[in-house]
């Protein structure tokens, strides 16, 4: 999730996200188009090509969902990266303006998200 700021983005008419997943070899890319608060976005491995799908609805696209409006939200179902198993998920994530070289975040390394892990429903279960 993420603001987008009003001010950086008033003079634009789209925004590209890209988020990578190195050790799942997997990427979510996204067209955010600012004035009609559409996207179209594809699902897949780091490297592949891909025809865009145009999601106007804001329903899943490739098990994955991207909505805005003044936030970004972003959701990818586990399933969809592998890591039902896994304790840590690592990831990066790009944005910029067509054609423009634009921001990485974190500028070095990746984002370390913690998961519920297999034992989550034991761990949080409660009377």
């Amino acid at each position: 999730m993420n603001d987008l700021d009003k001010v950086a983005t008033e003079n634009l008419s789209s925004l590209e996200l890209e988020i990578l997943f190195p050790v799942k070899n997997r990427k979510l890319q996204a067209n955010l188009a600012l004035k009609t608060v559409t996207t179209t976005s594809h699902f897949g491995e780091i490297g592949e090509t891909h025809v865009d799908s145009v999601n106007p609805e804001n329903k899943p696209v490739g098990h994955a969902t991207v909505s805005f409006q003044k936030v970004l939200e972003i959701s990818i179902p586990f399933e969809s990266l592998s890591c039902g198993n896994d304790d840590r998920l690592d990831f990066f994530l790009t944005i910029q303006p067509p054609g423009i070289l634009g921001e990485r975040w974190p500028l070095y390394g990746t984002f370390s998200a913690e998961l519920p892990g297999i034992d989550y429903n034991e761990r949080m279960w409660e009377v």
